[in-house]
């Protein structure tokens, strides 16, 4: 699977921007609350928000991601994947700001499960190769839980 996406938040006033609608970079997209429209972009490898340049969220966003699966059992009551994926992306405070070619890295393996009651489960180990905001060491190892199809 290869996939790229893009987001951006603009507004009406550039004297007054909105609180409310911006994004949230890094981590496993799993947190299970909603705070202020805020879309939760993951992206492994790096901890839940360490992509944000700011307290405020992102206003814009970049991601791109290559993932390999392959097929360990088959069977219609239980399905095993095995994983391998490269992943790079990062957030923005504004339009101006924004590059698609300023992206930091990971790459990492995982497992996914499908049981058909509960669907799909997973873990993935990622690295980060490049230092989230407000650090200056590499991400580092990270482990991610994940729940549903991601594709």
């Amino acid at each position: 699977m290869l996939g790229a996406e893009m987001g951006y938040l603009g507004n009406y006033n550039k004297n007054k921007v909105s609180p409310f609608e911006r994004f949230e970079i890094g981590g496993d997209g799993m947190t299970g609350y909603n705070i202020y429209g805020v879309d939760i972009i993951a992206l492994r490898g790096y901890e839940d928000g360490a992509l944000d340049p700011s307290n405020y969220y992102s206003v814009a966003y970049n991601k791109y991601t290559m993932e390999l699966r392959y097929p360990v059992i088959l069977k219609p009551n239980s399905s095993i994947y095995v994983l391998g994926f490269l992943e790079g992306g990062n957030g923005f405070n504004s339009w101006k700001e924004f590059s698609p070619f300023k992206i930091k890295r990971s790459a990492g393996v995982g497992v996914r499960l499908y049981l058909p009651v509960v669907g799909m489960l997973g873990i993935d180990w990622g690295w980060g190769f490049d230092a989230p905001y407000g650090s200056t060491k590499p991400s580092g190892s990270q482990f991610h839980f994940v729940m549903g199809q991601q594709f």
